[in-house]
């Protein structure tokens, strides 16, 4: 965090985000849609970012295809227990709950 600002940067190459990007999106994962389609890149030296940002918003603009009962079930269960966690921490004041709320 800086100046109020969360900085994150990256270390894979490129081609492992455009494979995370299949994935997530036939598994329902918005992740990269959040942290690069709609975030604000400070640094793209040749715009390879850029487009892959573009990319990532055009595969996002499709409909996400339908899960399973049991992945849906799992994953609700998933969510409940994040929500949980978070109201643990927020009612502790616990440092750790800026962290945990912006993780996937």
């Amino acid at each position: 965090m800086i100046e109020n600002f969360r900085i994150e940067y990256f270390e894979k190459p490129l081609e492992d985000y455009y494979k995370k990007l299949v994935y997530d999106f036939n598994h329902q994962s918005n992740v990269l849609l959040s942290m690069i389609g709609y975030g604000t890149m400070i640094i793209d030296k040749n715009g390879n970012i850029k487009l892959l940002k573009e990319k990532i918003k055009e595969v996002y603009s499709n409909p996400l295809p339908k899960l399973d009962e049991d992945t849906i079930i799992e994953q609700l269960s998933i969510l409940s227990n994040r929500i949980h966690n978070l109201q643990v921490l927020a009612d502790n004041n616990d440092p750790y709950f800026n962290h945990l709320y912006h993780l996937p």
